[in-house]
């Protein structure tokens, strides 16, 4: 098995996601999974035809819930400063070649407030000891991608929006033939450590960015700190009944099939 990392880093301005894809890659590596990174050193999107493996994974910012607890306007969206478009049109290069396994390590990309999970799903086959617990569901009606093309901010997730981008661009080929592949997301933001503890997402509620940062500062005493944990603990998917990470199996040419109730 082999991962290939790829860095959304338009918007990288504190190499936050930088550092991340770097702790992605040494966990990775820790269990025997070939690791190849496409553009660590680069700003730009890597040329399709150079990635590697099947799975191709993605770390670049994004949010669906604003400090301010607004919902992110779906206009203003995008992926490590990328626009959802430009991802779309690069995934799509990706799926095409063989590329069939699909993850958005990004913030709160599978996030939206259409439609809760009902499980919390399972950490993805060979990777338990990287990712956290994953449910992916298969797209069997066509009428979910008229859902995820609302134009209501709050009801599609950057990562139905980007599934919609790229069934638009299949649309426009004739005689297209679209791949079946898996394509999922972080549903809350991610806790991604430089450690050998598997990548999992949390809600950013209750007080748990606030714990994140307070839980391990030495100026706080020792009472104070555990308490923080447990509210950071607490604000973790798994302990919410959601998957860390959430997403679709897409099967062969059904994006193709879509025809749009509303224009895109």
């Amino acid at each position: 098995m082999g991962v290939s990392l790829v860095y959304l880093g338009k918007n990288d301005t504190d190499k936050e996601m930088h550092n991340m894809c770097k702790a992605i890659a040494k966990k990775l590596i820790q269990v025997n999974v070939q690791v190849q990174e496409t553009n660590s050193d680069s700003q730009e999107l890597p040329n399709p035809s150079s990635l590697t493996y099947d799975n191709v994974w993605f770390c670049g910012h994004s949010r669906f819930v604003e400090a301010n607890r607004s919902v992110r306007k779906i206009g203003e969206r995008n992926l490590g400063g990328f626009p959802v478009k430009d991802i779309a049109a690069f995934t799509k290069a990706c799926v095409i070649r063989g590329k069939n396994k699909i993850r958005l390590i990004c913030c709160e990309s599978a996030q939206q407030q259409r439609y809760k999970p009902k499980s919390v799903g399972q950490p993805a086959e060979g990777l338990s000891r990287v990712l956290g617990n994953e449910l992916l569901q298969t797209l069997n009606n066509l009428r979910f991608l008229d859902e995820f093309n609302s134009d209501v901010d709050a009801r599609a997730s950057h990562l139905e929006g980007l599934i919609v981008a790229m069934a638009n661009l299949w649309r426009e080929e004739k005689k297209a033939e679209q791949p079946a592949f898996e394509i999922c997301g972080l549903w809350g933001a991610g806790d991604i450590t430089d450690d050998t503890v598997p990548i999992t997402s949390f809600l950013q509620d209750m007080g748990s960015l606030a714990a994140q940062g307070k839980m391990n500062d030495p100026d706080v005493k020792a009472p104070q700190q555990k308490k923080f944990t447990e509210v950071f603990n607490e604000a973790h998917c798994k302990n919410k009944g959601l998957p860390d990470f959430f997403g679709f199996r897409i099967t062969r040419n059904f994006l193709v099939k879509w025809i749009p109730t509303r224009r895109t």
